[in-house]
């Protein structure tokens, strides 16, 4: 009789370890979808921040852009108020030729005028 309960210990003994050996398989499997779903969640930051380093470049361009925009146009503003000055003296100056040219036009009427009176 004490064959058979040795027998009955070595089947727990064994039924013990299988679940052991199940517990483990399952502690394995559940640690290698952690490192699994973490590797994911890594690749996953890392194409965010590949993103971000591309539009962070992309806005730098346009930044660059805007900026030399801004110099040209600051630059044409300048160019086109020295224009509006040169044409606005350039005027000033034609209106004075025109004021003379008429005055003198008006002496020589007003000589022969007087010219043909006094004769």
């Amino acid at each position: 009789g004490g064959g058979e309960g040795g027998g009955g210990e070595g089947r727990q003994l064994q039924t013990q370890q299988l679940q052991a050996l199940q517990t483990n398989e399952r502690e394995m499997a559940e640690r290698e979808a952690g490192i699994t779903s973490i590797q994911r969640a890594v690749n996953d930051v890392s194409e965010i921040f590949q993103d971000l380093a591309l539009l962070v470049n992309e806005q730098g361009t346009q930044i660059d852009n805007i900026q030399t925009n801004i110099e040209t146009a600051a630059a044409s503003t300048t160019r086109g108020v020295r224009e509006l000055v040169r044409a606005d003296a350039s005027q000033r100056r034609q209106r004075k030729r025109t004021c003379c040219l008429m005055m003198c036009v008006l002496v020589i009427i007003l000589i022969i005028v007087l010219a043909i009176a006094i004769h």
